[in-house]
């Protein structure tokens, strides 16, 4: 499930439902070893906020093992766009500002 989170060309907004979908498999599976593929898709397009929204949830749902992602976390909780949901959502997390 990973490797297909990873192959996800993410630009593409038709990939949207499967990126989310892959993000609660993979929190729900629980493995942390899936924190690094789940992290680096807030690097991929933080203006797609339902992906964005779907990767920090999944995250939080690995703890302390995805403490690796928090400066990016960081770093999204003080965008500036017009509508900061990005930073409204790493705030419910609990790891933003």
């Amino acid at each position: 499930m990973a490797a297909h989170l990873r192959q996800l060309d993410l630009s593409q907004q038709w990939n949207e439902t499967s990126a989310n979908a892959n993000l609660v498999a993979l929190a729900a599976l629980g493995d942390s070893v899936a924190v690094p593929v789940v992290a680096d898709t807030l690097n991929a397009r933080p203006e797609q906020h339902d992906i964005t929204r779907s990767a920090l949830k999944a995250l939080a749902v690995f703890g302390p093992a995805a403490a690796g992602a928090l400066n990016r976390i960081r770093s999204l909780s003080k965008s500036t766009d017009g509508h900061n949901a990005v930073g409204r959502r790493c705030r419910v997390v609990g790891n933003g500002p």
